[in-house]
């Protein structure tokens, strides 16, 4: 069983993927970059933490950080409504720059 590298509890892969992946929205446990149960998964990606959580863009084929680039993105929305990168991926999974070429931001 691995060891959750921040609360340092061992784990049951199958569970905590599964607690991950019905706690998040459309992320997959498997793109996690650290070993981490599912709760502190959950709360690393409801924290923000940078450096957790990888996606690779299905137009362009970027990797990058999740956290990261949805900061990027909401620096190009010209209001704030209470929508983050992940409510741009409605057919596939967009880094920030695709999801503002997209749509026209």
């Amino acid at each position: 069983m691995p060891i959750c590298e921040d609360c340092g509890v061992r784990f049951n892969k199958d569970e905590a993927e599964e607690y991950f992946e019905i706690n998040t929205h459309l992320l997959c446990y498997d793109n996690l970059n650290k070993c981490l149960c599912g709760e502190c998964a959950v709360n690393a990606i409801n924290m923000n933490l940078e450096d957790t959580y990888f996606e690779v863009c299905e137009k362009c084929g970027k990797k990058f950080d999740l956290i990261e680039e949805e900061s990027n993105s909401s620096s190009h929305f010209p209001w704030y409504n209470g929508t983050d990168l992940r409510d741009y991926w409605i057919s596939q999974i967009l880094c920030a720059n695709c999801a503002i070429e997209e749509n026209n931001f």
